[in-house]
């Protein structure tokens, strides 16, 4: 939301965010999907290569991005839980990757989150796939529609062809 916002002021030309968006006078392309992923500590419980229902997971605590920093991701890993029959139970908000994955590390809880997180290698986690949800996280660029940027058109058009397999409106 602070790219949103910086957006709207003009004081970048360019964001690298996750969609959804409010409306805001934005022209966006989605250059990434990828599934999420079930983050855990390595426990017994779970044997490494199970495939791990979600359901599984209704009873522990999660560890989440707040809705306020990133709201596609947050409502995505809502909506998946209740898809699987539950709510999540969140006991712990935080605003950067990496201090989430500490924190699933040393036990607190359980996340959700991209598969793009898997190459961070971080200690003391667990990545097991989510059984094919359908639900994808989405990374895209935005700009503002009004901008008359040759710098960002030139980076667009760059992007555009290093993202050849995504469809560019």
């Amino acid at each position: 939301m602070q790219q949103v916002q910086a957006l709207q002021k003009g004081s970048i030309h360019l964001g690298v965010l996750r969609p959804p968006l409010p409306e805001a006078g934005l022209s966006l392309q989605i250059v990434r999907e990828e599934p999420f992923v079930i983050v855990l500590a390595p426990t017994p419980r779970f044997a490494p290569d199970e495939q791990l229902p979600l359901s599984a997971l209704s009873e522990d605590p999660f560890v989440l991005f707040p809705r306020a920093i990133s709201p596609g991701v947050y409502d995505q890993v809502i909506s998946l839980c209740n898809q699987a029959g539950f709510s999540p139970i969140i006991v712990q908000e935080a605003t950067e990757l990496h201090t989430i994955l500490g924190l699933v590390a040393v036990g607190i809880g359980v996340s959700l989150l991209p598969a793009s997180v898997r190459l961070l290698r971080s200690q003391g986690v667990v990545y097991q796939a989510l059984p094919e949800s359908g639900t994808q996280a989405r990374t895209a660029l935005a700009w503002r529609q009004d901008s008359r940027s040759s710098a960002l058109f030139t980076f667009l058009d760059v992007a555009k062809r290093s993202f050849a397999s995504t469809q560019w409106a």
